[in-house]
Formats: structure tokens, C-alpha cells, sequence
């Protein structure tokens, strides 16, 4: 992957995903992703009921760097 490109991770299946996971599992996913947005890891958008994470280029630094 070259930097500077718009990775999106898509969760199709966001909400079952999510669904499935306990309410402490689900808090703690939200409260992860929250915190992942807040540094400025990932954006996170909506298209219809499908969430969108994202990848920014300072996250795409940490992961492949």
C-alpha cells in the first residue's frame, strides 16, 4: 500500500457484528473505535446503516511503517 491513499475498511456487517458482541464488548469496540478517531487513526463515516472506518494517513504510518 502506497501512502497517501484513502483506505477505507469497510464493515458490511457492521451491525451484526456488532449485534453479536455482549454489551461490555460493545462498549469497549465503541470505545476503542471513539478513541482511534480522537487520535486521528481513522475517520469514521456513514453511507446508509454501513459505518465507515477510515484509515488515515498518520494511521496508515503506524500500521506500515
Amino acid at each position: 500500500l502506497s501512502m497517501g491513499q484513502n483506505h477505507v475498511w469497510r464493515f458490511q456487517q457492521y451491525n451484526p457484528f456488532r449485534l453479536n458482541l455482549n454489551p461490555i464488548e460493545q462498549r469497549e469496540f465503541s470505545t476503542v473505535m471513539n478513541e482511534l478517531c480522537e487520535e486521528g487513526i481513522f475517520t469514521v463515516e456513514k453511507d446508509d446503516s454501513v459505518v465507515l472506518f477510515r484509515l488515515t494517513e498518520k494511521g496508515e504510518k503506524l500500521i506500515y511503517s
